[in-house]
């Protein structure tokens, strides 16, 4: 092989590796990003939470709502079953 194709291959796996390092970076960073959010929950006013279901979309069947304890993993406060915000997760 020559001096060139070496070369080559070598920028090409460092690279990889430069490109793979900082996609895990960003994931880091992506999921800290998510715990953050999850820490400060948003206002029911800015989720545009409302008391009724929309349509058959309700808290009840969002993946965020908590039947335990009557909240949300993102909206503060306490959360009816039957009520709606645009955070809403099938």
């Amino acid at each position: 092989m020559s001096l060139t194709k070496v070369s080559n291959t070598l920028a090409g796996d460092v690279s990889r590796r430069r490109f793979l390092g900082l996609a895990g970076i960003g994931l880091v960073a992506g999921t800290l990003a998510q715990v953050r959010r999850a820490e400060a929950k948003t206002a029911k006013s800015a989720a545009q939470y409302q008391e009724s279901p929309n349509g058959d979309k309700s808290c009840d069947n969002c993946r965020l709502y908590l039947a335990d304890s009557g909240t949300c993993r993102v909206v503060e406060g306490d959360i009816s079953a039957d009520a709606y915000c645009r955070f809403w997760v099938g």
